[in-house]
């Protein structure tokens, strides 16, 4: 008698695996990067980022780190101004106050451009950074960032890690969905070797 491979269990490993690849990689998020070389640079987000608070924030802020981004602002605080916003819970909009690198200080390198907002927030809060472009309101002599995917984290005014970024819907629905699919081929297969 042939045995069937166990699909079910190939299924299974395979949608944790696949979960597991999604969700390291859906921290990073795409950003337009503009100006630079002497003059004002601006970042653009072209769809919003959620984050959850999965620790307590120490102090009255907290930061979006772009990490990795590089030194863009030579440790040197820029004020912004633009269109990109935040909000807590679902609550209105805030503005965000300063762009910085160059700072060192536990989850947070060198090479990392951070912006923070001020709004009382608590672990379990989700704050959606929403999409629109943020430019600093002084001269940045960097080049700016290549285009394209930046990891991102919460963290807050002592730098520690406070907040990651939430999975799409999309993602995880996708990842139901394959898992189900899975099931179907399992169940259809059991069905053909008991009438054949």
């Amino acid at each position: 008698m042939k045995t069937q491979p166990n699909y079910l269990k190939v299924g299974i490993l395979a949608g944790i695996l696949s979960f597991g690849t999604i969700s390291a990689s859906h921290a990073a998020v795409s950003v337009i990067w503009s100006g630079g070389n002497g003059s004002p640079l601006s970042c653009t987000f072209i769809q919003p980022v959620d984050f959850t608070l999965s620790g307590s924030i120490s102090g009255s802020y907290f930061n979006f780190v772009m990490q990795g981004v590089g030194n863009e602002t030579s440790g040197s605080v820029s004020g912004v101004t633009g269109s990109l916003t935040y909000s807590v819970d679902g609550g209105s909009n805030q503005s965000l106050a300063s762009i910085r690198s160059g700072f060192s200080l536990n989850d947070m390198g060198p090479n990392d451009l951070f912006f923070w907002g001020y709004a009382p927030v608590s672990t379990g809060d989700t704050v959606v950074l929403n999409a629109g472009t943020l430019i600093t309101t002084n001269s940045i002599a960097a080049a700016p960032p290549t285009n394209g995917p930046v990891n991102m984290i919460l963290t807050d005014g002592t730098g520690s890690l406070v907040g990651t970024q939430v999975p799409e819907v999309s993602t995880t629905l996708l990842c139901g969905l394959g898992a189900l699919g899975l099931l179907r081929r399992r169940r259809r297969l059991a069905d053909r070797h008991l009438m054949g």
